[in-house]
């Protein structure tokens, strides 16, 4: 994430990303709710609650961008474990989605990836991941194993946005 691919780099052009996700994500989705999980350093931290408003989840996200600490291996199941931790107290009529934004080539797990995505998938938890780097096959399998047929992979930030 401190590769400077992306200006001034690509973890600062990613939350910027992030923030505007937000904005508009309540824009269109006023009565939802959202969480930010990261992870670095092989583990994954909640970096703002779930029911936080669009306003603190941005300031959460400006924070981070501030520490820049975009450093170590990214763990792929821990992020999931953690997110399906934070999903499980939504109720059965309420939708489940993890959205992810991932840079790694690899990810350094645990456990079993595959007994994390089966248990997202008993649990009615869907998986859209946004890669910034070539597709990694695993990212590819959790989204198709959790019934999202979306994985994308950008390496500039004018793909962002698309071409306009």
């Amino acid at each position: 994430m401190n590769d400077s691919d992306m200006k001034p780099s690509r973890g600062i052009a990613v939350l910027t990303i992030c923030e505007q996700f937000v904005q508009e994500f309540f824009e269109q989705n006023p009565i939802a709710h959202l969480a930010i999980v990261a992870t670095f350093r092989g583990s994954a931290t909640q970096v703002a609650a779930i029911g936080s408003s669009p306003q603190a989840l941005c300031s959460e996200l400006s924070t981070m961008a501030e520490k820049a600490s975009f450093r170590g291996e990214a763990s792929l199941q821990n992020l999931l474990e953690l997110s399906k931790a934070i999903l499980d107290p939504v109720p059965p009529y309420g939708s489940k989605e993890v959205i992810m934004v991932f840079s790694s080539l690899s990810t350094t797990d645990p456990g079993d990836i595959k007994a994390t995505t089966n248990s997202l998938k008993e649990n009615g938890i869907r998986c859209s991941i946004v890669g910034l780097a070539a597709e990694v096959y695993i990212l590819r399998q959790v989204c198709k194993k959790t019934g999202v047929c979306f994985l994308h992979t950008f390496r500039t930030r004018v793909h962002t946005r698309g071409n306009s």
